[in-house]
Order: C-alpha cells, then structure tokens, then sequence
C-alpha cells in the first residue's frame, strides 16, 4: 500500500513539474515580448509576416450590450478626428460599428482615436481596419489556433489562462480552436494571435478578421424591394426600423456564387420566372440536346440519371412521388 502511495505521489509530482516548465517557458516568452503592441502592424499567414495597412477611412467598435443609439453618439462626439456618427456603418450580424475618420486623418492619429474609445466607459473594445486592395480586414476579438500534436487539454488550458483566453468553440470535426480574448484594448488580438504563433505549442495562429469585400453597395433593382420588409426594414409598413435580416449588410460581405445550389423544400419554384429562368440548377443526368436549358426534350419519360425519379430535371415532387407536370418544381 505504501508502494503505491509513493508511485502516486510521484506521478502527481511529475505533472505539476510539467506544468510548471510550462508556465515559466510562457512568463519567459511574454517577458520578451514589448510591452506595447508593434507599430508596424503584422500578423503570421503561411509561415510569413504579413504587414497590415492601416485604414484611414473607419475603425471598428463593439459597444458594451445595453448601449443605445443615443450614448453610442454622445460616446463617439467628441473625437475630433471621427466623421458624423449618421454615416457610422452597423455590422449587426457581429455586434460591431465601422465609425468614419474625416478625411485626411494622420495614421497616429488613428492609434490615438482607438485608445481613446477604449478608455471610454460603454465601449467594450475598439479596434483598427486594416485596407487591402480587394477587402477591408477587420480585427475582432478571436483568433484561431492549431496546436501542436502532443499538447495536453491542461496544457492548452495552462497557456489560455496565463494569456486571458477562454475557448470560444472547438468543433470535433477540426483541431482548429477559435479563441477569444478577455480584454481586446490595446491591439491585444493580433498581440496575442502573434504571440500564440511565435510559441512552439502551436502549428499556426492568425486574427479571426471580418473580411469585407470592396464592391460597390448591392441594392436589387427589383420593383418590389422597397417593400420586402424583411430583408431591409427602414420602417417602410409602419413596423420597427433595422428589425430585418440585414440583407444589404450582407450583400455587401458576399453576393452569392454559381458554384453553389440552392434546395427550395417548398410547394415549388416557377423555373420559368424571369427572375429565377437563367439561374435554375438542371439535373445534367436528365438534361438533353440543347444542354443547359430545360425543353420539351427534356420531359422524356425516363429516369435517364437512374436515380429511381423519372425527369428530375430541376427537382421533384415527393408530396406526389411524380415529376412536376406544370412549371411548379417541388424539391
């Protein structure tokens, strides 16, 4: 029994000595890094040092939650070198605001504008956007994190407790984390994003950054869009103004791709609707001469792909286990 009491202890010394190493490797690391972020701001991508070109048109803030419109603006007012508050850009799907800088603002001045709303009571952290050709990148709060093979869960837990970390998610699916950190002030997530990939427990670390696209604003010339409430509600039917899914918002991230296909579970789709004609998905198993258009040819009676559904050229109806025989597809 005391044979056992001794391996025991021993083994219980081992891992806190473990665990210790860790920790001094870490406070050793930290104490190396400078106090205040670089000037020069960079993140790592591909084993490479990527520099991070201020831009000089917005910085991005997430007010603390219960903030209203009202102290939003009486927060941001007096910084001299902000543009009018009404032409703030809100990126409601994450919590965030892009505030305009007036025009001509010195690249200091913009560091100076970001710890200033960070000293500011109601302003939970503010942060820059970087401006690159094609997108704006927008630093958040999280970054993500591959671990080397071989650290421990404790270890992991170790590093993102000495660094005020806390695991956001961490899908089964992937060894990616996505981490975020307590305090974002200062530049702390791209510090510690860099931090993380510097240290040898990691395989890779970068920011989790918004990326949006530098397109021209998407609006739909649709007769009726003016009235579609739900995608982009201005208080147009007398309902609440914003209280919508924020599609214009999105559109502006991302407009969609060829590439992928849409399923309507639903009563059917009109393929032959002037909206919905020249982009409707055609079963290539079922399609014939003239390829990529739906004709009569294409209604032949047979299960031509041999998925057991006779002409499921654009869908089927599962209601009726049959083709659809008019222009209503159901999927």
């Amino acid at each position: 029994m005391t044979h056992r009491r001794t391996k025991m202890y021993l083994f219980s010394v081992v891992v806190c000595l473990s665990i210790l190493c860790l920790l001094v490797l870490i406070i050793n690391r930290k104490s190396l890094a400078a106090p205040t972020p670089d000037p020069n701001f960079y993140y790592y991508s591909g084993g490479r040092k990527i520099e991070l070109p201020l831009s000089k048109e917005m910085v991005a803030v997430r007010f603390e939650q219960g903030v209203s419109l009202e102290q939003q603006r009486s927060i941001v007012d007096y910084e001299k070198h902000l543009g009018m508050f009404s032409q703030r850009k809100d990126l409601s799907i994450f919590e965030l605001t892009l505030l305009p800088l007036r025009e001509g603002v010195a690249e200091g001045n913009i560091t100076e504008i970001i710890n200033g709303l960070n000293g500011k009571s109601g302003v939970r952290f503010a942060n820059p956007v970087f401006d690159f050709p094609d997108a704006n990148l927008i630093l958040t709060d999280e970054f993500i994190v591959k671990f080397a093979g071989g650290v421990s869960d404790l270890e992991i837990d170790a590093f993102n407790t000495l660094n005020d970390v806390e695991i956001v998610r961490k899908p089964e699916w992937t060894e990616r984390y996505t981490l975020r950190v307590k305090d974002a002030t200062n530049f702390n997530t791209l510090r510690t994003a860099n931090l993380y990939y510097e240290s040898p427990i990691t395989i890779f670390s970068m920011p989790n950054f918004i990326r949006i696209l530098k397109v021209a604003a998407v609006t739909p010339d649709d007769l009726y869009f003016s009235e579609q409430w739900c995608l982009n509600n201005t208080g147009q039917t007398g309902g609440t103004d914003n209280a919508d899914i924020d599609a214009p918002e999105r559109w502006d991230i991302h407009t969609g791709s060829s590439e992928i296909i849409v399923a309507v579970i639903d009563t059917g789709v009109d393929y032959e609707h002037e909206d919905l004609a020249a982009n409707m998905w055609i079963n290539p198993g079922e399609d014939q001469e003239p390829f990529g258009v739906i004709t009569e040819d294409d209604w032949n009676e047979n299960d031509d792909d041999g998925n057991g559904y006779e002409d499921d050229i654009c869908g089927w109806d599962f209601f009726n286990m049959r083709r659809h025989l008019a222009t209503i597809a159901n999927i």
